[in-house]
């Protein structure tokens, strides 16, 4: 009997033992998004580039000197904004990143991730959001709730795509710690409206929609509308 109670204790023992050495590895392997790795400054300064504050040729200079960062174009425009935009590659955990400019000033900086950023993530960094904004987004092939985060004050915008079965009835949502996040927007919040009524912000709804963002209520089901 105590032979039996030991070869069970012994592979509890080792379930547990790998257990804790794959979770590990997977977050050694894991490429984790800019967000967390800039550490140079606080939000919403990202890697040395502050919105309202450097020049496109700064901001040039620095994503010039980050490692992963490739495919660098100076020459977009977004309306009458000036855009540099880039790709990202390993070790940085993100797919595309853009800034917007305005009278030779950084104003805003998106960061596109590929699952690399969870809200846990993104809460430890950013704090929780003031505003909360859903709306529902489908295409031939899926439907999904966009939940935006707002930090008007502080200059952030956080993004989650959260994937629904066609044909469902239900208007809510689980928000967990674990919900990954498709993008976060740093900006000068002095032009939070303008990057507002300029659509790059709130995923381009204009100012109406954000008559129809509710405060943050915290983690669990949230109600959408059915549009």
């Amino acid at each position: 009997m105590k032979r039996i109670v030991f070869t069970v204790a012994g592979m509890i023992l080792f379930i547990g033992i790998l257990s804790g050495i794959l979770i590990v590895l997977s977050n050694i392997t894991r490429p984790l998004s800019t967000v967390i790795t800039s550490t140079e400054c606080d939000p919403p300064c990202w890697y040395g580039i502050w919105p309202g504050e450097t020049t496109s040729w700064g901001a040039s200079s620095i994503l010039l000197s980050l490692e992963g960062v490739s495919s660098i174009d100076e020459g977009t425009r977004d309306f009458e904004l000036n855009r540099i935009t880039w790709k990202f590659h390993r070790p940085l955990g993100d797919a595309f990143g853009s800034t917007h400019i305005k009278d030779d000033r950084v104003i805003s900086i998106s960061l596109t991730t590929v699952g690399s950023l969870t809200i846990s993530d993104t809460f430890q960094r950013l704090g929780e959001p003031e505003l909360v904004l859903t709306r529902v987004y489908k295409s031939t092939s899926r439907k999904w709730v966009k939940m935006i985060l707002i930090y008007p004050a502080d200059g952030y915008q956080v993004e989650a795509d959260i994937n629904l079965p066609f044909g469902t009835q239900d208007n809510q949502v689980e928000i967990t710690t674990d919900t990954p996040i498709y993008r976060v927007i740093y900006f000068d919040p002095s032009q939070y409206e303008y990057l507002i009524d300029r659509r790059v912000l709130i995923n381009g709804l204009g100012k109406t929609a954000i008559d129809d963002a509710r405060p943050w209520q915290g983690f669990g089901r949230i109600t959408y509308e059915m549009r």
